[in-house]
């Protein structure tokens, strides 16, 4: 019988991640893979526009409001800084989208009880967009004075107050000298839990 010849199986290369709009979002908070994930967003920006910039930032939503406090990234900073490297019209999208929505979340009525971690990361994201310029350093001081004024969200006040001067390391307040002793007047006079 004639001899068949010899099938040699040929080595199969790895299978490549699929590139979502999840992926490239979880990439922005990964040092090592940061520049390929905005590389590959501004690509896929290129071609999907706008349509797909609103599923960049549901991706960006989906990680930095999570439910679960302790599945939420350590800092938002990554990321935000990632969104505003992309093309101006986009960056613009993001100011005008992502401050409703925290707002929202660091408004919601919580029980001073409430534990730290439910509202830790939303503080510590304004505290970036403050940074970032994205929320005005004035409206930001006049936004945590409100709130700490009302019970129900005076530990997100006091949280975006204790982040804010942390993350900015108080250079964005150089003019902003009455706001900010108005509102340390205010954190002097809340009462103990």
């Amino acid at each position: 019988a004639p001899r068949q010849p010899e099938v040699i199986p040929q080595p199969v290369a790895p299978r490549q991640p699929e590139v979502t709009p999840a992926t490239i979002v979880e990439d922005f908070g990964k040092a090592a893979s940061r520049e390929m994930a905005l590389n590959n967003a501004r690509m896929r920006l290129q071609q999907g526009g706008e349509e797909y910039w609103g599923e960049l930032f549901l991706a960006l939503q989906n990680l930095l409001f999570r439910p679960e406090p302790e599945l939420r990234p350590g800092s938002s900073e990554p990321y935000v800084e990632a969104m505003l490297s992309l093309p101006e019209p986009f960056v613009e999208l993001l100011r005008k989208r992502l401050t409703p929505v925290l707002l929202k979340k660091l408004t919601a009525k919580r029980p001073p009880t409430v534990p730290r971690s439910e509202v830790q990361s939303f503080a510590e994201l304004f505290a970036v967009l403050v940074k970032h310029r994205v929320v005005a350093v004035h409206g930001a001081l006049t936004t945590m004075q409100m709130l700490l004024k009302k019970p129900d969200n005076r530990l997100a006040a006091i949280l975006m107050a204790t982040n804010t001067v942390r993350v900015c390391e108080g250079s964005l307040f150089v003019n902003e000298q009455a706001a900010l002793d108005s509102l340390r007047n205010d954190l002097m006079q809340v009462p103990e839990p």
